[in-house]
């Protein structure tokens, strides 16, 4: 038996078991997979992630409550800031004295303020976006 045909013979051994081994961890994650679902198995995983942050933040928290506090307290006024800008902002003008142009703001009317030349010479199909 030459040698090429020993490494071609030794070649097929190994890919055949190769094969083997593939095949059986195929056939367990088939069987692991039937005894519990791919999704039940990110939820307990995701579960177990969410209950460990907690842990975490609990301890954190008891640690260094100072720290916690201010974040907690600058996030609030993020938030405060966020909902109430508009107020904020009128509240700012009027005590700067600053006038405000909404001429940008403001929608015509009807087609008959708009000028010709900015009118479409199509029909819109959907008016939607229109007052």
């Amino acid at each position: 038996m030459g040698i090429t045909k020993r490494r071609f013979l030794e070649d097929r051994m190994l890919r055949d078991a190769a094969r083997r081994n593939v095949s059986r961890d195929i056939d367990l994650i088939r069987a692991d997979v039937d005894k519990k679902s791919v999704g039940a198995r990110m939820a307990d995983a995701s579960h177990d992630q969410a209950r460990h942050a907690g842990i975490v933040a609990g301890m954190v928290a008891r640690e260094k409550p100072v720290e916690v506090a201010t974040v907690l307290t600058v996030a609030l006024a993020g938030l405060a800031v966020l909902w109430f800008r508009e107020p904020i902002a009128h509240a700012l003008r009027d005590l700067l004295g600053m006038e405000v142009d909404n001429s940008a703001d403001e929608r015509p009317d009807s087609e008959e303020q708009v000028p010709p030349e900015a009118r479409s010479n199509r029909k819109a199909k959907y008016f939607f976006w229109r007052r």
